[in-house]
């Protein structure tokens, strides 16, 4: 364990890479199950590494990885000497992996039994540019799972069944990609819509580089997540934009028109509850409103 780089180890197969801040108590539930899972897979400590980067947290993280986790083999610390921001420490931690592929794994998630095992076989039998898993909450409305020779015949399918698969695998730890694909200066340039992570990556994709996507669930999602260090501005903007950009790149009008679909949607949806908000605080309506449920429920 270490607060500064160390050198590259290119056996390793698999980087999961946990950028955090201020979590410490979602990390000592997390790491003791992804050391189980990683021993599994890994027995020899030489195709699996645990990447911590610290993005200059206040809490107690620095003292609990020191304190317990110092010797062990299997995990590299490094922490920032200050906040750079949550998207800035995404980036930073795929620089910090060592690993053929990177697994980019929200501090705030679970795993599923025996997930590490199964991710590491896939990449061990396919030869594949993005390894894309599933949320147990997600509805990916795929019937399988489903090896794609490229991210554009992806496109085309989930335009169809899905176009918001697009957007829900943007989440950081649903994604495990070759690190040789994410390009860096990409990510740094669009690190203002949130989603620099994505953008790094479909640009290489763009000129090709096998999918597969797991279809069974991996993830196993925390009854209450930790909230936004610092919510993020306009989210729903760049979201519909970040979908946009997939379904031009790719040429494909479904997915173009479904970014419209989805600001318009969702920007009715946040007026609607504030106006149902302000309704309810309307004393006579908040009373006929709880004379109704009782009589409806």
């Amino acid at each position: 364990m270490s607060e500064n780089i160390n050198n590259k180890d290119k056996n390793v197969k698999l980087s999961i890479a946990i950028p955090t801040y201020n979590r410490c108590n979602y990390l000592k539930e997390l790491i003791p199950i992804l050391l189980e899972q990683c021993y599994k897979a890994d027995k020899n400590y030489t195709e699996i590494e645990i990447i911590i980067s610290d993005n200059a947290s206040t809490d107690t993280t620095y003292k609990y990885i020191l304190k317990n986790f110092n010797n062990n083999k299997r995990i590299k610390y490094y922490r920032n000497t200050e906040n750079i921001g949550a998207d800035a420490n995404f980036i930073k931690s795929v620089e910090r992996a060592n690993g053929q592929y990177v697994w980019l794994f929200g501090d705030d998630e679970l795993l599923k039994n025996n997930a590490i095992v199964s991710v590491l076989n896939i990449l061990k039998k396919y030869s594949i540019s993005l390894l894309i898993l599933k949320d147990e909450s997600y509805n990916t409305k795929l019937h399988r799972s489903q090896l794609f020779k490229n991210y554009g015949d992806l496109v085309l399918l989930v335009s169809k069944k899905n176009p918001h698969f697009v957007l829900a695998h943007g989440l950081i730890t649903v994604n495990v990609f070759k690190k040789q694909i994410f390009d860096i200066q990409r990510a740094n340039n669009f690190i203002s819509t949130n989603m620099g992570h994505m953008y790094a990556i479909l640009e290489k994709l763009k000129d090709g580089g096998s999918i597969y996507i797991f279809n069974e669930p991996i993830i196993q999602v925390r009854k209450h997540r930790a909230p936004f260090a610092q919510p993020p501005k306009n989210l729903l903007l760049k979201q519909a934009r970040y979908i946009n950009y997939v379904g031009t790149i790719y040429n494909n009008t479904n997915i173009k028109m479904y970014s419209y679909k989805f600001i318009f949607i969702n920007l009715f949806k946040q007026l609607f509850y504030k106006v149902a908000y302000k309704l309810y605080k309307v004393k006579p309506v908040k009373k006929a409103y709880k004379k109704l449920k009782g009589k409806l429920f």
